[in-house]
């Protein structure tokens, strides 16, 4: 289900005019939890510019790959590195939830979308045009067409994070 819904939000970006790259193995890669997509939680790397992979893909140190599903580059392109379940939220206990569950185990309930860019400074104008149309995309497939099923990581982090940001700590 999880590939098949994937391929249905790549679709759809597409047909919006988003050039989508798929990173080898994004068919089979997750974190092994089943999906039950129900939204879209959005972030940035905190590094520069298009200067992510393959830490995205394979995790770090305190976090196994992958750390999204998708990311936004810099030229407003997406690349694909996840089908299933990653690992980019942790709990989901924040303070602006919507109508997201509030659980200890967040990970396999949202498609995680990291935006390639510092952070401390704007994304690109077209990181953000896609991400906007991302979040559509995901409302649509994962969340009924609740826009409020897609959310900021400052809005759903119990642990204080601002992402994305513009400058630090602002959202």
């Amino acid at each position: 289900m999880s590939v098949a819904r994937a391929r249905e939000v790549m679709a759809r970006l597409r047909a919006a005019g988003i050039t989508v790259h798929e990173w080898p193995g994004w068919e089979s890669r997750g974190n092994g939890l089943t999906s039950a997509y129900e939204g879209l939680v959005v972030h940035h790397t905190a590094s520069g510019y298009g200067a992510a992979f393959p830490v995205l893909v394979d995790g770090r140190s305190d976090l196994s790959g992958p750390l999204c599903n998708t990311s936004g580059n810099t030229d407003g392109s997406v690349t694909l590195s996840a089908a299933h379940p990653a690992n980019p939220a942790g709990a989901g206990s924040g303070p602006s939830m919507g109508p997201l569950p509030r659980t200890s185990l967040f990970n396999n309930r949202v498609w995680g979308h990291e935006i390639v860019y510092p952070g401390n400074e704007p994304m690109t104008a077209a990181q953000y045009r896609t991400a906007a149309i991302l979040a559509r995309v995901c409302a649509d497939v994962f969340g009924y067409g609740d826009i409020e099923r897609a959310r900021a990581h400052a809005e759903t982090s119990s642990e204080g994070k601002w992402d994305p940001g513009y400058a630090p700590g602002r959202t």
